[in-house]
């Protein structure tokens, strides 16, 4: 079960491109990553997109800010992993499960989410599960996606329910401490929000659990019986 991250691609070397594509960063130092192609091929709504049209041994460059080379490395990582014949796909369900992590998370993504992309489970270091989630819509990773918001909501769920203690702060404090605020919003800020996310009010909810549906059973070709957490 490794976490590990994998290394960038030096400079010239070869590529297996009949088993992976190589995913390139357009940061300054322009990093390569090798990413086993079946598994992103089931993953990712752009990459089956953009693989139809491109050459075996082309790059798919990543234009996009959340790409960055710690982000393109834990989804290569993440990737790779679920690869594997037998891997365990987080399969999120709403609402969320009650109880510890461990039931809302399969066993290797909590471990890699808790080493990589929140280390230790601390929400004010949340900066590369933000960035993974971007990076999931950006490239279509409906599965991914899901289990990065999920892991916001459970502690958000956490600091709601914490909260009901007497002498505890509010849920609002809570989650803008992770973002090095402090207090409950103003009036004017949370009018500001109302406003900045009434398009949530035009969502097709039912759309989005199609489309995650679709993405588990997409994941779920050539590869052995797998259950949920």
């Amino acid at each position: 079960m490794s976490l590990e991250l994998p290394q960038p691609l030096a400079a010239g070397a070869s590529v297996d491109t009949a088993k992976f594509v190589v995913l390139e960063t357009v940061t300054d130092d322009k990093q390569r990553f090798a990413v086993n192609r079946e598994g992103l091929l089931r993953l990712s709504k752009l990459a089956r997109q953009l693989l139809e049209t491109a050459s075996e041994d082309e790059a798919i460059p990543l234009d996009n800010p959340h790409c960055t080379n710690d982000a393109v490395a834990c989804f290569v990582a993440w990737v790779n992993h679920h690869s594997e014949q037998g891997s365990l796909l987080t399969k999120v369900t709403y609402p969320l499960p009650s109880g510890e992590l461990g039931n809302v998370f399969a066993e290797w993504d909590l471990k890699f989410i808790e080493t990589h992309l929140v280390p230790g489970g601390d929400m004010k270091n949340h900066r590369k599960l933000y960035y993974l989630a971007s990076l999931a819509v950006y490239l279509g990773v409906t599965i991914l996606q899901e289990m990065c918001c999920a892991y916001f909501a459970w502690h958000i769920r956490k600091a709601t329910e914490d909260s009901k203690t007497a002498g505890n702060p509010t849920p609002t404090a809570v989650v803008r401490s992770w973002f090095g605020l402090e207090g409950d919003f103003s009036d004017e800020e949370l009018k500001g929000i109302v406003e900045k996310f009434k398009w949530c009010r035009d969502v097709d909810y039912n759309q989005l659990e199609k489309d995650s549906e679709d993405a588990h059973e997409m994941a779920q070709q050539n590869q052995a019986p797998a259950a949920a957490a």
